[in-house]
């Protein structure tokens, strides 16, 4: 499974970095000095908050290739992989945020405490960076693509961000943004 062997990563790089720590871990995260950690393990931590397990929702964008039976078209077959890269450059970068706005609340639940932003593994310059990266890139490439994928993308990010902000507060709502948001990558494809 792809998560093992991120985590076997991820623990591997903490053990170094425990290693040579100046033992700052012992206080609280939002004290704590990052300048001891180790790139490895920054790039690590990244890649997890990045979430890459979630990319296959993206996959819906695949989905017209599949039933139009346009498979052996090349250009056809890169257009969706790019399609699919932007969508996972969007996707990563709002749940960076969405990690960034819920860190505090995060550090206080059992298992969302050991998300990389909450955990102080990830330090909160170089998220909210990546997140800024990744959701401009992403955007920029859907737009490059087509302008109408660039609406559906950018739409898509709208709707993840009022999620994130509001909408995920109502039992009815969050569900039905969440079927929407796969609505949308399938009809992205």
């Amino acid at each position: 499974m792809p998560s093992e062997w991120c985590n076997e990563l991820i623990m591997k790089a903490e053990l170094s970095q425990e290693q040579s720590s100046d033992r700052s871990d012992l206080l609280p995260v939002s004290e704590r000095r990052v300048n001891h950690m180790r790139p490895l393990g920054m790039v690590i931590a990244l890649l997890q908050a990045m979430r890459p397990h979630q990319w296959i929702k993206n996959t819906l964008v695949f989905a017209a290739l599949l039933f139009t039976v346009k498979f052996t078209q090349w250009e056809l077959v890169v257009l969706s992989l790019l399609g699919f890269a932007a969508l996972c450059m969007v996707s990563s970068g709002l749940y960076l945020l969405n990690d960034l706005r819920d860190r505090e609340r995060d550090r206080h639940h059992p298992t969302k405490s050991q998300r990389p932003i909450a955990s102080g593994r990830l330090p909160v310059p170089l998220a909210w960076s990546a997140a800024l990266v990744l959701l401009i890139s992403g955007l920029g490439l859907a737009f490059w693509l087509h302008a109408r994928f660039g609406g559906i993308v950018l739409s898509y990010a709208l709707m993840t961000t009022l999620y994130t902000l509001y909408l995920k507060q109502f039992p009815i709502l969050d569900v039905s943004v969440i079927a929407l948001g796969f609505l949308l990558r399938a009809v992205s494809g």
